[in-house]
């Protein structure tokens, strides 16, 4: 894999807003051509570490936003509806997350209107997506492993600026964001302390507008990354949240011998809201098959059980790639598989003309970069 590095040390006394202790860049692009994609390092306050994410990423965070937007008002969303979404949904949100937000914006000159814009949108949409955990003895080495496919439309041009963000925060859990150049909100991810997080939409387009009155999973995986350092942890986030839409989470513990994983099910609409499972649970019944040591719900169950059926006991990356590829669908923008125990990735984004499953899978070992 050809490397590009480039070290950019930005030492900047922050005044503005009462922060003023500077923060460090780092960047690196792995991969080759369309597959290219770049890793940023930052650290320090939430607000420092956005005031230099949006220095270092101005140019593309402001393409991707602008192509987002411009695809979203397509829909005849105004401006004026996403703010009063945003202000609805803001009291549930981390406020780490929000001075990240305000520090982005000054750093990269881009409206925080339009990023609040551009960040509730996941909020008020529906979409779908696939997820499997397998560890244990369905692994070939005990190993978590986790595959996350975002199945979203290419045609908002996300993928244009593909970015993988480390955060070293000054208070918290160094942890990685496979993201979009602009989108500081989490999709999937996973932190120094192996802690993995996935997620698959079950929200239908009859039940909009959703009631945005609790945490949505896109900000709360950021509360997650900041501050687990167990499953457990993970659990009395989730369990003691309010939540808000319908989707499945897939969590997990690459340092856990047994029980590493956990799927829920979140129904708000409904009396009973949170649904739980782990592994061999009998109670599962969203799925076709129940296995020992996996969890999982994807666009093509009956082809992940086929794929299970095949390979349980045996399961590694190149396997997980396999079935990321084999379940994802024709709108999708962006696959990550984890081996959380190792703390290393592999991530495949879209292109304007082919599917994230058809590009390669780039390797990215994140142990370097929580080291830096």
């Amino acid at each position: 894999m050809r490397k590009i590095f480039v070290s950019v040390c930005l030492f900047m006394g922050l005044i503005v807003c009462g922060y003023g202790h500077p923060s460090k860049i780092f960047t690196e692009f792995v991969g080759e051509g369309e597959d290219k994609i770049e890793v940023v390092v930052v650290s320090g306050t939430p607000f420092e570490m956005g005031f230099a994410l949006g220095k270092q990423l101005k140019e593309n965070a402001t393409e991707t936003i602008e192509k987002y937007m411009n695809e979203a008002r397509k829909e005849k969303v105004t401006p004026d509806f996403l703010l009063q979404a945003w202000k609805t949904n803001e009291p549930f949100m981390d406020k780490r997350f929000i001075e990240e937000m305000e520090g982005f914006a000054q750093g990269s000159g881009i409206s925080l209107d339009l990023l609040k814009e551009a960040h509730i949108i996941p909020l008020i949409a529906p979409y779908s997506c696939s997820g499997v955990d397998a560890w244990g003895k369905a692994t070939g080495n005990g190993h978590l492993y986790q595959i996350r496919n975002l199945d979203y439309a290419i045609d908002a041009g996300l993928q244009s600026h593909p970015v993988v963000v480390i955060y070293k925060p000054k208070n918290g859990i160094a942890h990685a964001n496979v993201t979009f150049s602009g989108m500081l909100s989490s999709h999937t991810g996973i932190n120094a302390q192996s802690i993995v997080l996935g997620e698959k939409g079950e929200s239908p387009a009859k039940e909009m507008p959703y009631d945005l009155h609790g945490k949505h999973f896109s900000i709360m995986f950021r509360q997650i990354l900041y501050d687990a350092k167990q499953l457990s942890d993970v659990e009395n986030i989730i369990e003691y949240s309010p939540l808000m839409k319908r989707y499945y989470l897939f969590v997990g513990d690459g340092k856990r011998k047994e029980g590493a994983a956990i799927k829920y099910l979140v129904t708000t609409p409904d009396s009973i809201r949170l649904h739980k499972w782990t592994s061999k649970d009998a109670t599962d019944t969203q799925v076709p098959k129940i296995y020992e040591d996996i969890t999982y719900s994807t666009m093509k169950n009956d082809v992940a059980t086929k794929f299970m059926d095949d390979n349980y006991g045996r399961i590694g990356a190149p396997e997980m790639i396999k079935l990321s590829q084999s379940v994802a669908v024709k709108k999708n923008l962006m696959d990550v598989v984890y081996d959380a125990t190792a703390l290393e990735i592999w991530v495949s984004y879209a292109t304007n003309t082919e599917p994230a499953s058809d590009r390669q899978y780039v390797h990215i070992d994140l142990k370097k970069y929580f080291k830096k």
